[in-house]
C-alpha cells in the first residue's frame, strides 16, 4: 500500500520490491487506487492498470514440429518483440512449411553479443519453407526486418507466392546489422521493375550493414 498525499495533477514514483521471474511464465502486475481524498470514489472506471510481464528470452528454442517451444514464427516473434532478450538466442526451426508473414521490430536487449538467430534445425535450406502471398503495400514482403538489430535468418527457403506487383520476399526496413545467409529467396516471375517486386529490398539510408550471403536469389 502507498498512501503518500499527492497534489492535484501531479506524478509520483513508487518503488516496488524485487521479484524473481521464472522463464517463460507471464506475471500480471496490477495497480489500483481507492478511497481518493478519504472519500468514496464516484468514478471507478479509471482506477486500475494491468501489465503482463515476463522474463526476457535467452538460449535455444524450437519452432514447429512436435511439442515445440513455439508452434509458428509469429508466436516466437511475438514474445521476442514483447519481452526482448537478455542473452544470445537461437530459434531452431523444424522441417515443414510455414504459411505466414514475419514482422520483426527493434528487439529490446539485442546487440552484437545478444544476437538473435532463426535457422533450420537440420541446417538444410530445403527442409524449411517460409511462404506468404502478398496482396498490397500493407502486407508486402514475407520477411520484414523493420527496426531489428543483429538478427540472422539462416538455411531456409523464403518464397512469396504472389502473382501481382506486390511480391517482395525480404524487406530490410530500417534494420541494422542484420543477415540473411544460406537461404533460397524466391519471388514470382512478374512483368514489372517496381521495387514492390524486389526479392531483397533496402532503401537508401534506412538500413545499415546488411549482409546477404551465400543465398540463391
Amino acid at each position: 500500500n502507498w498512501t503518500t498525499p499527492l497534489a492535484s495533477l501531479s506524478d509520483a514514483t513508487v518503488t516496488l520490491g524485487t521479484r524473481t521471474f521464472a522463464a517463460g511464465v507471464p506475471y500480471n502486475l496490477v495497480v489500483w487506487t481507492s478511497n481518493p481524498n478519504n472519500t468514496q470514489d464516484s468514478f471507478t472506471g479509471n482506477d486500475s492498470l494491468v501489465a503482463t510481464l515476463q522474463a526476457s528470452l535467452e538460449g535455444i528454442y524450437t519452432i514447429g514440429g512436435v511439442n515445440p517451444d513455439y508452434p509458428t514464427f509469429a508466436a516466437a516473434v511475438s514474445d521476442l518483440n514483447q519481452y526482448g532478450v537478455c542473452g544470445p538466442i537461437v530459434f531452431n526451426v523444424r522441417p515443414g512449411t510455414y504459411n505466414e508473414r514475419v514482422d520483426i521490430t527493434s528487439v529490446v536487449g539485442a546487440s552484437a553479443i545478444n544476437t538473435v538467430t532463426f535457422q533450420s534445425e537440420t541446417r538444410d535450406r530445403a527442409d524449411v519453407l517460409l511462404t506468404y502471398t502478398s496482396n498490397s503495400t500493407g502486407d508486402n514482403g514475407v520477411l520484414n526486418f523493420g527496426g531489428a538489430e543483429f538478427v540472422t535468418f539462416r538455411d531456409m527457403t523464403i518464397r512469396n507466392g504472389a502473382t501481382g506487383t506486390y511480391c517482395q520476399v525480404v524487406n530490410m526496413g530500417s534494420s541494422t546489422d542484420c543477415t540473411v545467409e544460406g537461404c533460397d529467396l524466391i519471388g514470382p516471375t512478374v512483368n514489372t521493375t517496381s521495387n514492390y517486386a524486389a526479392v531483397v529490398y533496402g532503401y537508401g539510408s534506412n538500413n545499415h550493414r546488411t549482409t546477404i550471403r551465400n543465398c540463391n536469389i
